[in-house]
């Protein structure tokens, strides 16, 4: 029953705040990674910024200096756990978010991920 009630919470456009996944597949070839197209994946969920206790969470070198935490019931890739190593790309009023790390709870049908504030193309 909670997992219906919270699944509900994390879709409803009323409750939580919708943002856009940039999905990058992509192969590893003669030259290295070739990235493949990428793909706009619409989604919604609540968005906070990140605690020191979640940061503490993310490798020292990735630890950032502004870091939101995404909590969705759409599935979310890090750089360690993505479609052959390309982590997703969050974007959330206007501003482009790398995932760092992500936690699964398929029990409960939801992933937190943490991402930083990302300047790339």
């Amino acid at each position: 029953m909670s997992q219906i009630q919270f699944n509900a919470t994390l879709t409803n456009p009323l409750l939580c705040d919708s943002f856009t996944v940039e999905r990058t597949p992509g192969t590893f070839g003669s030259g290295g990674w070739v990235p493949g197209v990428s793909v706009q994946v619409p989604a919604y969920g609540v968005v906070t910024p990140s605690t020191d206790k979640e940061l503490r969470q993310v490798p020292e070198g990735d630890r950032p200096t502004e870091a939101m935490t995404f909590t969705t019931v759409t599935e979310l890739f890090a750089r360690e756990t993505g479609q052959q190593g390309a982590a997703d790309v969050l974007v959330w009023r206007t501003e482009r978010y790398r995932v760092v790390s992500v936690a699964r709870y398929p029990n409960f049908g939801y992933y937190r991920a943490i991402a930083t504030r990302w300047g790339g193309q």
